[in-house]
This record gives structure tokens, sequence and C-alpha cells, in this order.
């Protein structure tokens, strides 16, 4: 426990630290605290350097809704309680210098978390969705669209693998569709991740832009429906 040393006559601080070795156990006896609190009531005789003179405990308490990635406390000046005896804290919420910075990354993280979402849950057909995750995925639709268009996509359909892992027979012209839907899809996804970070390096340029603001941003808005 943190103690501070008081001028009773005055209620003012003289001093912070740990309690003097030689009543440093008062604290943890029944009414230990109540002696520290005025040492010349509870001494007789009282050494002469501690006549006048009291213990208070400090008292702490962290601010609400404190985020401590982004902000510090500064400590106020210590106030005495004269009626409770004890020293209270009180505390100022500073932003770090970098806290913007962090925010604003934060953000963006959460955007790229949500294309992924949207990625990873593929492109909807009417019997099902296409995986459009990956590079090969969508290399596969690029191979599809040009055999279809190109004549080579056999007459009768042909299976197609589905995000869920079944099939189903698509001919040439459904292939083609899909193929340009889920590329437009893509495309609108890759779009709209690079208008969000536009939009959040343009907040994080404007100084009047605070965290509690930047804290506020869409990450669900601007994306393409499929």
């Amino acid at each position: 426990m943190n103690f501070f040393r008081l001028d009773l006559a005055s209620a003012s601080v003289v001093s912070r630290g740990p309690l003097p070795e030689a009543i440093a156990g008062w604290q943890a006896q029944p009414g230990g605290l109540v002696a520290l609190a005025d040492l010349s009531a509870a001494l007789d005789p009282c050494p002469a350097e501690w006549v006048g003179r009291g213990f208070w405990p400090a008292v702490t308490e962290t601010p609400p809704n404190y985020d401590g990635v982004t902000e510090y406390l500064a400590e106020d000046e210590p106030v005495p309680d004269t009626a409770a005896r004890v020293v209270r804290i009180g505390w100022t919420v500073m932003a770090r210098p970098d806290a913007r910075e962090q925010v604003a990354a934060a953000m963006l993280a959460a955007v790229k978390t949500e294309r992924q979402r949207r990625l990873s849950d593929g492109y909807p057909l009417s019997n099902g969705r296409v995986q459009i995750v990956g590079d090969g995925d969508r290399a596969n639709l690029v191979s599809a669209y040009n055999m279809a268009r190109d004549g080579r996509w056999p007459a009768s359909g042909a299976p197609w693998r589905l995000l869920d892992n079944s099939t189903v027979t698509l001919t040439a012209e459904q292939v083609m569709s899909m193929a340009l839907g889920a590329g437009a899809y893509y495309s609108g996804l890759v779009w709209a991740l690079s208008a969000h970070e536009a939009a959040l390096a343009a907040l994080l340029s404007d100084p009047t832009v605070n965290t509690a603001h930047l804290r506020q941003y869409d990450t669900s808005a601007g994306w393409p429906s499929p």
C-alpha cells in the first residue's frame, strides 16, 4: 500500500513513499490505519519528527472507458480527504502520440477481415457458391471462360466443383455468366478495399479527427453485392 505523509495542521502532503520501518507493520494490524493517520494521538511519547504528522493511504481509481492501447494516464495532484483520512489520486486521460495511427490501423485490419470474409463466402449461383478466394480459383474461372467462349466447352455441359465440394453441371453459357459475374464481384471487392484505405488515410491526415471519430468508421459499408 502506498502512503502519503501529511502535516495534519494544514492537511497538506509532505512526502510520499513507504512507511518508516519502525511503523511499517501497523497497516496490517487491527486499528493500524487509524493509528497511522495521527501519530501524535497514537504514540505517547511521540517522536518529535512525527508530532503533528500522519500517514494516510493513497486511493487510486482508474477512469472509466480508459483504453490502455491508445491512451495513457497522467497523475493529478494528490488531494487529501480529511473525512476519510486518505489521499485521493485522480488521473487525466491523455492520448498517446501515435494513438490515431493505432486506431486507424485497427480499423483497416477490420476492413481487410471483412473483405476476406466476403471472399471466403464465394460467389453465389442459383444452386451453390463458387470459390474465388485464391489466385488459383480465379485462374480456373478465366480458363473455363476462355474454353466456353472459344467453343471448347462440352456441348452437353461439364461438372464444376462448388465451395461446399459438391458439383454442378454447367453449360458454356452458364460458365461464361459465372466467370464474368465472379470476376466482377472480385474486382468490386478489390476496389472497395482501396476505397476504404483511401478514406482512412484521409481521416488520418485531418488533425481535427480524433480517435473516437476513427473508431466510428463503418467497415461494413461500400462493399459490392454479389
